[in-house]
């Protein structure tokens, strides 16, 4: 793991030290699924490939059309190494196109064409390093400005390393010019309008692991502002301890409530967190509530199973799972009596820094299927649960935290399918949940919980469908 990060941290300093797209002196990426594409697509503009190919096979460039290879973005919107949008608001489309020369394998361009009275002429050229281009945006970042061109570069497929540049057009009078105004180093980006303004801004987090015993991540957020240039808006320090980011949410309660950003993260190895920041007016900075300056990490939405930040209640408003032990409770992933512990799951509501709300749950994330703690823990008083993986069944029993033991049992779930439940006699008055996918989830009494009262009925309003959001890299 050393070594991995030495790796990963020697990348990304290569990275800083060269200017990505910039000029012609930077040095820029290649991607392998990019250089699979056909040399130069179907359906291009003819004179649009010839205005490109006299431009890339120029003085000092490559010799003739046979040593460029393009390269297609491999997520977003535009997906050809040919992206035609208007990026100078004159009602005709320029040109970017992404390649690479045979000649310089350390190195991706792109080429800017412009569409002058009819003839395509290319008006720049920009290099720089990497392995790919990840994506290409057009971004409207002020509210009389040009659109800017955001272009997303892989590094070496490394994960914790991409590159941004951000290009404007910066005049229109005599030609078309474009500049290159930032490149940043990134982990995970969007494009958000942090603090409600209107405007949309650049946030992105960038991780350091230079060095090993203190890993750094931080959050930044890029603003443009009417000269067509990016200023660094804010920043806010994060947990650093991040193998991978996975997604990033927004919700925004009320108007006068801030936008809360949401970033679910993997970390360590099997460990996900939620990190979460939002723009505060009165201190003019970030706001990172589950950050612990004391600590430097975010413990507080800590779980181990890899649930995502959602709405899970659909009440508008994005809840963190955390979680804790359900003491007494056993998993049982195969037909040996080896088990693991299950989990309570809290979720979180963010009302302000200091502010938050719990509701505390048992997810059967494989089953879609959870239940409200606290009226089980009414209905039943102390309890735990069994869990059986390979008959797909949790049994609850009584529990004593005193003794720290389990005893009887009080009543079982189970999924199945509606045709094995109808074979086995299951009443289909004791359906809990019926799916769509011809499954079903059903109640089993046991006499313990029948004589204590617990029903169908009793335990029908704690249980409901679950859809986990998959909690993958972005």
């Amino acid at each position: 793991m050393a070594l991995k990060r030495r790796l990963i941290a020697s990348v990304i300093m290569l990275c800083l030290l060269a200017a990505a797209f910039t000029g012609c002196s930077g040095a820029k990426m290649k991607s392998p699924m990019g250089l699979m594409r056909p040399p130069l697509s179907a359906g291009v503009d003819s004179e649009l490939k010839s205005a490109f190919l006299a431009a890339a096979t120029g003085k000092g460039k490559a010799a003739s059309s046979s040593d460029i290879s393009l390269i297609s973005p491999l997520s977003g919107d535009y997906r050809s190494a040919f992206v035609l949008h208007d990026i100078d608001n004159d009602g005709v489309d320029e040109a970017l196109v992404f390649y690479k020369l045979e000649n310089e394998p350390s190195k991706e361009h792109m080429n800017v064409l412009d569409n002058v009275n009819g003839k395509w002429v290319s008006v720049g050229d920009f290099s720089g390093t990497g392995t790919g281009v990840n994506f290409v945006r057009f971004v409207q970042m002020t509210e009389t400005g040009y659109p800017a061109i955001l272009v997303s570069q892989s590094l070496y497929e490394n994960d914790s390393s991409k590159i941004l540049s951000v290009y404007v057009c910066t005049g229109t009078e005599e030609k078309l010019t474009v500049k290159n105004v930032c490149t940043e180093v990134y982990s995970i980006m969007e494009n958000i309008d942090v603090d409600s303004d209107g405007q949309l801004d650049i946030f992105l987090i960038q991780q350091d692991l230079t060095n090993n015993n203190s890993p750094r991540s931080t959050a930044k957020v890029f603003k443009m502002n009417a000269s067509g240039t990016l200023d660094e808006f804010g920043t806010a320090r994060l947990d650093g301890g991040i193998s991978k980011y996975c997604s990033i949410q927004t919700d925004k309660v009320s108007a006068s409530s801030p936008l809360r950003i949401y970033v679910d993260a993997i970390k360590g190895d099997a460990q996900a967190i939620t990190e979460v920041l939002y723009w505060s007016t009165s201190s003019k900075s970030l706001v990172t509530p589950m950050f612990s300056l004391d600590t430097q990490s975010n413990m507080f939405t800590a779980r181990s199973e890899l649930l995502a930040s959602q709405d899970y209640d659909g009440d508008g408003i994005i809840e963190i799972p955390s979680q804790r032990p359900l003491m007494g409770s056993r998993k049982y992933e195969s037909p040996k009596n080896l088990y693991a512990q299950m989990n309570v799951t809290s979720w979180i509501e963010v009302h302000s820094s200091k502010d938050f709300q719990f509701t505390e749950t048992l997810v059967n994330a494989a089953d879609s299927y959870i239940l409200d703690f606290k009226p089980l823990e009414n209905i039943m008083g102390e309890f735990t649960v069994y869990s059986y993986i390979n008959t797909r069944t949790w049994v609850f029993k009584e529990y004593s935290a005193r003794y720290e033991t389990a005893g009887e049992d009080l009543f079982a779930i189970i999924c199945t399918t509606k045709d094995s439940a109808n074979k086995n006699g299951v009443n289909p008055e004791n359906y809990l949940i019926e799916n769509d996918d011809g499954t079903v989830i059903y109640f089993e009494a046991r006499e313990k919980g029948a004589k204590a009262g617990i029903t169908v009925k009793s335990i029908k309003p704690c249980i409901k469908v679950f859809k986990d959001k998959e909690l993958v890299s972005k």
